[in-house]
C-alpha cells in the first residue's frame, strides 16, 4: 500500500484541527492532523519519539521521522499512556538513528506543514485551557469577590488573550513561515500556557488541584 504525504495547502484543515483540539482535546486533534497530512504514518520528532492517540498507536508501523519516511516497518516501544480529556494518548519511541531508518528524503514542505499544523493544534489546546480558566475562576471567590473580577487576574487573562490573538494573526497572514518563526510561536504558546496554569494554581504543583 502506498502512503500519500499530502503537501497542498488547505486553509480549512487548520480551522478543523484548531477547533477539534480546543473543543475535544489532544487525541482528537492529533488524529485529525495526522489523517490530513500523514495518513498511515506515525509522525516522530528528530529524537524518534511520537505522541499518538492510543487508539491509533497500533495501526501503523511506518514512520515519518522529522521529514523522512521509512520504507520498512519499525518496531515501536510504548513509553507510557496518559489519559487526557478527549481520550488517552500514547508516548512511543524507536531506537533507530534517523540516517539508518531505511528512509527516503521528503521535501521540506511536508515538515513545515506538520509544524504549522502542530502550531494550530497547540493554539486550540491553549485557548481551551483559557476557556477552562475563565470557567474555573468565575466559580471561585475570595471573601465576597469573584476571582475572575480581581484586577490582577483580569490583567493576566487579557495578556494571554493578546498572545493568542497575536499568534493567530501571524499564522493566518499570507506567506510562508520559516521553521525559526514557527519555533518562536510554539515558545509563545508555552509561555501563555504557563501563565494560565498559574491562574489555576498549578505553579506550586499542588497535588489534586485543577492544574
Amino acid at each position: 500500500m502506498t502512503t500519500v504525504v499530502r503537501t497542498g495547502f488547505d486553509p480549512g484543515l487548520w480551522a478543523r484541527c484548531h477547533r477539534t483540539a480546543r473543543e475535544e482535546g489532544l487525541a482528537p486533534g492529533l488524529a485529525a492532523l495526522r489523517e490530513a497530512l500523514l495518513p498511515g504514518l506515525i509522525p516522530c520528532g528528530p529524537g524518534g519519539h511520537a505522541v499518538m492517540p492510543a487508539a491509533l498507536a497500533g495501526e501503523a508501523s511506518r514512520l515519518w521521522v522529522d521529514g523522512m519516511t521509512t520504507e520498512d516497518h519499525v518496531e515501536l516501544e510504548t513509553l507510557g499512556v496518559v489519559d487526557l480529556p478527549g481520550g488517552p494518548v500514547a508516548m512511543l519511541g524507536h531506537s533507530r538513528e534517523p540516517g539508518h531508518v531505511g528512509a527516503f528524503s521528503a521535501s521540506a514542505q511536508p515538515r513545515t506543514l506538520w509544524l504549522r499544523g502542530l502550531l494550530w493544534l497547540r493554539l486550540g489546546l491553549s485557548e481551551g485551557l483559557r476557556d477552562a480558566c475563565v470557567t474555573y475562576l468565575a466559580g471561585r471567590t475570595v471573601g465576597s469577590s469573584v476571582l475572575l473580577q480581581q484586577q490582577l487576574v483580569k490583567g493576566a487573562l487579557a495578556d494571554v488573550l493578546l498572545e493568542h490573538l497575536e499568534i493567530r494573526a501571524v499564522i493566518t497572514s499570507a506567506g510562508e513561515r520559516t521553521e525559526d518563526t514557527l519555533g518562536r510561536l510554539h515558545e509563545q504558546i508555552t509561555d501563555a500556557d504557563r501563565e494560565l496554569l498559574h491562574l489555576l494554581g498549578a505553579s506550586g504543583y499542588l497535588a489534586g488541584g485543577t492544574g
